[in-house]
């Protein structure tokens, strides 16, 4: 985990959240390419996904330069 992700981001209610989702979100991702591209993330996040997980590609920007 980068530092930033660990000083800036990670709080016990995010880490317990993904816990608990961990499986489900690996069979999301095993039906998508490898590797798996912004354009990829973008299709699944913006467009495919009801609801919408995020709602503009700005915000997805922004989640994959926070994610580095």
């Amino acid at each position: 985990m980068s530092q930033f992700r660990e000083q800036e981001l990670w709080t016990t209610d995010v880490n317990n959240l993904f816990a608990v989702n961990l499986e489900a979100i690996r069979k999301v991702l095993s039906k998508f390419k490898r590797p798996l591209t912004f354009e990829c993330i973008e299709k699944m996040l913006l467009h495919q996904s009801r609801p919408r997980i995020l709602s503009d590609k700005k915000d997805l920007v922004k989640a994959a330069a926070l994610s580095k």
